[in-house]
């Protein structure tokens, strides 16, 4: 089972705030760079057939899901979650 997905496939990531992609239409409140996808944009994407075509985020360097899904069932039980982390349990 994938940890940022609910049982029905929805996810649990509220938001995707890339910095690599600048949207001025999609920036994140407070801020005048990047782009923020919704949780609406990420389901989208989770059950589309070319789901970068709806969130075209990725991580080019690799370490950024290792990290994250090595360390969140850790930071889930101690309760400390970063104030940028936006996934909901």
């Amino acid at each position: 089972m994938n940890i940022f997905q609910y049982p029905d496939k929805t996810s649990k990531i509220i938001s995707i705030w890339d910095q690599t992609i600048d949207n001025i239409n999609n920036y994140p409140a407070g801020f005048y760079y990047g782009t923020e996808y919704t949780r609406e944009q990420i389901n989208a994407a989770i059950n589309s057939d070319n789901p970068h075509n709806i969130v075209p985020s990725t991580d080019e360097i690799g370490e950024g899901p290792l990290w994250l899904e090595s360390l969140l069932p850790f930071m889930i039980k101690k309760k400390n979650l970063p104030e940028m982390l936006l996934i909901q349990n």
